[in-house]
């Protein structure tokens, strides 16, 4: 159970990282997408494990969802960034 929670902090503090990069290089909506896409990836990260922990298979789902829809959503963030380097 410490391993799952040592992991989980370090996903976060990954995760906050990232958020603080895309915020400080995108002046667009990329960097919200991006921000909301880390978050979401995140928050399914911790879902997923606490689910592990408590053998719950419904919130693992959940986590599973959200982080695929965080993942999604920085995809959208790296699109848009790319199409306004693109039209510069």
């Amino acid at each position: 159970m410490s391993r799952t929670i040592d992991t989980l902090k370090d996903k976060a503090n990954q995760t906050i990282d990232e958020a603080r990069r895309a915020v400080r290089t995108a002046s667009d909506g990329s960097a919200a997408d991006t921000v909301k896409g880390l978050a979401n990836e995140a928050i399914g990260a911790l879902k997923q494990g606490v689910g592990k922990a408590t053998g719950n298979a419904g919130m693992q789902a959940e986590g599973l969802v959200q982080e695929r829809k965080g993942e999604a959503q920085q995809a959208l963030g790296t699109l848009k960034a790319a199409a306004r380097r693109a039209a510069e």
